[in-house]
């Protein structure tokens, strides 16, 4: 809608002295007779994209990417095609290199990404592929994350929380090590999987970026939130560690989630998989937090996973954004010793969800239930509750009584792939996942 009328209010405004201001601009964009532009009705057509960008120097070819600055009343002014840094030139010669990583046409349409839902063909996926500097042997698992973004709402995310979101992607299988995507390693040893520098997790993380900015059309400032923004937009993205994890692989755990939309057959362990995750606000790592949840409870925990989650159970009411879900980080020597103490991965999501409550006198005081625009968020295709509606924790309960912060299993995702003491945790949920084969 090009001709919306929009009247703005700073957020932070002082409503007595800003509302006659304001009112009077909203009375005048509703009542002001509609202008030719504004009398148009039918479908506005996305401008066209032409298939050559541009031709030139290394340097002109470039600075086009960037778009022309004055594209926007703000400050700074985000790039067009880019996230702001150079690309790989996505030259014919290099597209048709990243093609041959997979035996699909390059006119396939894989699906559409909101919130521009520009389509998603094979050969765009090549072309931003190429820019993010990734290797035709990544197409596969590059193709089926963008169909997990397809079937994604991404639009959940780029409206909230203050632009503080970020997309990220899990890759399961032994097609994770061929491409060399790493996990980390044993006792804090190699690269960590989030540090910039390990060439697959970033090039596939700047590819999420890319397709969102020239697929998607998000653009920061205008329908990507402002506020403080997030630098895991371009990262988050690694393997787990499925040979030294006890337990199966994370995507066999949406089998269980009630209304999932399942591939024939469902998820299988030693499969090769991406998913899509979104991220919100803060990452812990490395936390101290001393578990205070028997107090509250009444009853005495097992010491063999209290030890280990107990302190995950408390510092995960310090997160700004539980209505999102949370995901654990475990290292896999942590998962070793729950698996060898007889607790399967549903074993301690289900702890984790009974253990991070307090009475709601406190955990209203500690955000529960608000800064969500309304909606439940989804595992592939499910809402979080069953029912679709709020859980009795995120309402208004008595203040006394005892409230859950993740209130089912199914809102914490562990994810076995992080050397770090105590593991990190940050809210998110594993939004849509996809078996890769298919698009080999």
């Amino acid at each position: 809608m090009p001709y919306l009328r929009i009247v703005t209010n700073t957020r932070d405004a002082d409503i007595a002295q800003e509302t006659p201001t304001t009112m009077a601009k909203c009375i005048e964009a509703l009542t002001k007779p509609l202008t030719t532009e504004e009398q148009f009705a039918g479908n506005f057509p996305l401008p066209p994209e032409p298939r050559i960008l541009a031709t030139g120097t290394y340097e002109e070819i470039q600075t086009a990417f960037l778009g022309d600055p004055c594209r926007y009343s703000i400050i700074i002014n985000p790039s067009q095609y880019t996230d702001g840094s150079p690309v790989g030139l996505p030259t014919e010669e290099a597209v048709n290199a990243m093609l041959a990583g997979t035996s699909h046409s390059r006119d396939e349409l894989v699906g559409q990404i909101r919130p521009g839902l520009r389509n998603a063909t094979v050969e765009k996926v090549a072309i931003n592929a190429v820019m993010a500097g990734c290797k035709p042997s990544y197409m596969p698992v590059l193709l089926a994350l963008t169909e997990a973004m397809v079937n994604t709402d991404t639009g959940e995310a780029l409206l909230g929380a203050q632009g503080w979101f970020s997309f990220g992607a899990v890759v399961g299988g032994p097609i994770a090590k061929e491409i060399e995507l790493n996990a980390g390693e044993p006792n804090l040893s190699g690269a960590a999987p989030l540090t910039p520098g390990v060439p697959t997790n970033t090039t596939i993380g700047r590819f999420i970026r890319l397709m969102m900015v020239n697929i998607g059309m998000i653009e920061p400032g205008v329908n990507e939130a402002k506020g403080i923004g997030n630098p895991h937009k371009t990262s988050i993205v690694l393997a787990e560690a499925d040979n030294d994890s006890p337990w199966p692989q994370m995507a066999t755990e949406i089998n269980d989630v009630p209304g999932a939309q399942l591939p024939p057959g469902g998820f299988q362990d030693t499969e090769n998989t991406v998913t899509f995750f979104v991220f919100w606000g803060d990452m812990l790592n490395g936390f101290r937090a001393q578990y205070t949840g028997d107090t509250v409870l009444g009853t005495a925990s097992e010491p063999a996973i209290r030890g280990k989650l107990g302190g995950v159970a408390e510092a995960a009411k310090f997160l700004s954004r539980s209505q999102q879900g949370l995901v654990l980080m475990m290292s896999p020597a942590d998962a070793q010793a729950l698996a060898k103490a007889g607790y399967s991965r549903t074993d301690v999501k289900k702890w984790i969800s009974e253990h991070s409550v307090d009475r709601y006198t406190k955990a209203k005081q500690m955000g529960l239930g608000s800064g969500v625009v309304g909606t439940v968020f989804k595992i592939q295709g499910a809402p979080l509750n069953p029912s679709g509606a709020w859980p009795p924790e995120w309402k208004t309960p008595g203040y006394d009584e005892i409230v859950k912060y993740y209130p089912m299993p199914w809102h914490v995702t562990i994810l076995v792939g992080i050397g770090s003491y105590n593991g990190a945790i940050l809210n998110g949920t594993p939004r849509w996942t996809v078996k890769i084969d298919k698009w080999k």
